[in-house]
């Protein structure tokens, strides 16, 4: 059985979660934390941070799942494996990033096609936890078949979260005067979702 370091997991644990937490600070410093302060600053249509149920997915599925993670397996991870797995995060969370940039709506993250300074932070919680995941789902082995699964299936959710998808069932029966956007519509959004869904199927499920 995996021996679990409570020590370093906890240390991730306590990082990532302080990093969602700067990004909440600064978005409330650039008045978009709640859809009350970003109305005041003008602007009526946009995403602000705690509708954001990408947000509420890093602080309770990825933070601790990469926890996790680094407690049961970081001492049998190789550093050149680390090293390509952390050039992998980075290069796509760049892709990401520059792709949110692309559409003209306003969030937390993302405002005039530009990311905010919280949209920053969140760029390096996303290099750092993709990075992560890409180590444990492809150069991690010995992972017991039901783990694997559950942390796909959670990778998945948190996606369906993060593209909005979830937000745009609620926005079906719930109209939001201060948004606009209609994720369900999104193909972008659905190509992401299907793309995951996808790989988590072929590494955990086959």
């Amino acid at each position: 059985m995996t021996k679990f370091e409570v020590l370093p997991a906890f240390a991730t644990l306590l990082t990532l979660e302080s990093l969602v937490g700067f990004e909440a600070l600064l978005a409330y410093r650039d008045r978009f934390l709640t859809a009350a302060q970003m109305t005041s600053k003008g602007v009526n249509h946009g995403l602000p941070f705690v509708w954001h149920f990408g947000t509420w997915g890093d602080i309770v599925i990825i933070s601790p799942l990469v926890a996790v993670a680094i407690g049961m397996f970081w001492t049998d991870w190789p550093v050149r494996s680390l090293v390509l797995s952390f050039f992998a995060g980075l290069i796509v969370a760049i892709l990401l990033n520059w792709s949110y940039t692309w559409f003209g709506g306003s969030d937390a993250f993302v405002q005039q096609h530009s990311l905010t300074p919280s949209g920053y932070v969140h760029f390096l919680y996303m290099s750092l936890c993709l990075s992560i995941l890409i180590q444990f789902f492809l150069f991690t082995p010995n992972v017991s078949p039901d783990f694997l699964r559950i942390s796909g299936i959670l990778v998945v959710i948190h996606v369906f979260l993060g593209t909005h998808m979830a937000f745009g069932i609620i926005q079906k029966y719930v109209s939001f005067a201060w948004y606009s956007d209609f994720p369900l519509h999104s193909a972008n959004g659905w190509t992401i979702v299907g793309a995951v869904s996808i790989m988590v199927f072929i590494r955990a499920f086959l």
